[in-house]
Order: structure tokens, then C-alpha cells, then sequence
């Protein structure tokens, strides 16, 4: 079981993630936790202990993710650059290792503009790299631009998605279930 705690970045501080450092301690059997770079800091005596869950650590971020929690936007801002799907590096590899991660993730966008997808693909092997020099699995994660929603029953951007994590280089990959 992977505890994935990193929404808050784009969410806000939604019930059950106010106080992280306080409420990791009630799911201490997970086998892994996905944390932000700065949880994964104020967190840090918790994956310390000898038996602690593994830590996985984002280093990168979307601001489409942001886009539907971001109500106070001028509409400007919310259909140029939330709309658009550009990853930013949150923290290189050797940074989140330094952070006691056991792994790192980084998210794949497709589908969105040629600059947007050229930048994410060139950051993701960047990533790779990195993680690979340093004998660290990485996760591929992709995410259907648009939403999971407009992905079900049709699994071909899915496929392309996923084969491409794998031909970059992710060790692993977490994406969505289509039924």
C-alpha cells in the first residue's frame, strides 16, 4: 500500500493532511509513502525509524493539476498556462535522496502543446538520468491530460502514455485505472 500525501500542493490543506508530521503516525504499516520535497523534510524523523514505509519523493509538479482549485484566477490565467501542461522541477534527484527517498517520481505530460511536451519529455530524461547515476528507481507517472474521465473505455493515449514512461526509462509506473 502506497500512501499518496502529495496532493496538497494543488489541493490546499484538505482534512487529514493539515498537520502531516502528526497524522503520518496513524498509517505507519503502509509500505510507502509519496510525499512533496518539503513533507518529505518536516516528515523526516517518522521514515528515520528502522521500520519505516518507504519514501517516495515528487520531483516535479503540474499546474493543470492546480487549475480546478484555482477559483480566484482571472480567466487569463487560468486558459493560458494551467491549460497548457508544463511540468517545473521541484527538485533534482540527488536533492530528494538527500531527503532520505527510497525512490522518486516524476510525472510525464502528453498531449498538450509541442513546447509543453518537448520540455517534459526532455526534464522526464532528465530525471532518469539523474535517478539512474545514483542506482534510484524512478516511477513514471502518467496522467491522461484532460482528465481520467475523458480516458474511459478509450486506453490508446493511455498505452501511447505509458510505453513512453517505459521507453524513457521509468523503472516503474503509476498511472490510472480504465475500465
Amino acid at each position: 500500500v502506497i500512501v499518496a500525501a502529495d496532493h496538497g500542493s494543488y489541493m490546499g490543506p484538505f482534512p487529514g493532511i493539515e498537520d502531516l508530521p502528526r497524522e503520518i503516525e496513524a498509517f505507519r504499516r503502509a509500505d510507502a509513502f509519496l510525499l512533496m520535497p518539503g513533507m518529505a523534510k518536516r516528515c523526516s524523523a517518522f521514515f528515520a525509524r528502522r521500520d519505516a514505509p518507504l519514501l517516495i519523493v515528487r520531483v516535479n509538479w503540474a499546474a493543470h493539476y492546480c487549475k480546478p482549485h484555482m477559483k480566484e484566477f482571472s480567466p487569463v490565467a487560468r486558459d493560458s498556462y494551467y491549460d497548457r501542461g508544463f511540468n517545473e522541477k521541484l527538485c533534482d534527484v540527488r536533492y530528494a535522496a538527500s531527503l532520505g527517498a527510497d525512490m522518486v517520481i516524476a510525472s510525464l505530460l502528453l498531449g498538450t502543446d509541442e513546447e509543453a511536451n518537448t520540455r517534459t519529455i526532455s526534464q522526464f530524461g532528465d530525471f532518469v538520468a539523474q535517478a539512474d547515476a545514483l542506482g534510484m528507481p524512478l516511477i513514471g507517472e502518467f496522467i491522461p491530460y484532460g482528465g481520467i474521465d475523458r480516458y474511459r473505455g478509450d486506453v490508446g493515449d493511455l498505452a501511447l502514455g505509458t510505453r513512453a514512461c517505459a521507453e524513457f526509462g521509468a523503472d516503474l509506473i503509476k498511472t490510472v485505472f480504465v475500465d
